[in-house]
């Protein structure tokens, strides 16, 4: 009777060792991959503000007058918005 009791608690304690080490290894991956997800946002949104800063300066010497001003101004509008994130 006393040995059963005691082969079940070993058998429990070892179920939970078994569950403790898979969610450890669980976090530790949700961990890296929430990690990789910030920095892939991050090189995605420089990107996308230097590429916006280059077409601003490009637009600036081709496109002239009123419209000009209003892309150039919307532009520059957006990049700031990237440089809040």
């Amino acid at each position: 009777m006393l040995d059963k009791v005691l082969k079940d608690l070993k058998k429990n304690a070892q179920k939970m060792m078994i569950r403790i080490r898979v969610c450890n290894a669980l976090n530790q991956k949700s961990y890296a991959n929430r990690e990789k997800a910030k920095s892939s946002a991050k090189e995605f949104l420089t990107t996308t503000k230097d590429e916006m800063i280059s077409i601003t300066g490009d637009l600036g010497s081709s496109i002239k007058g009123k419209f000009g001003k209003q892309v150039k101004e919307t532009l520059k509008n957006q990049s700031d918005k990237l440089k809040s994130f």
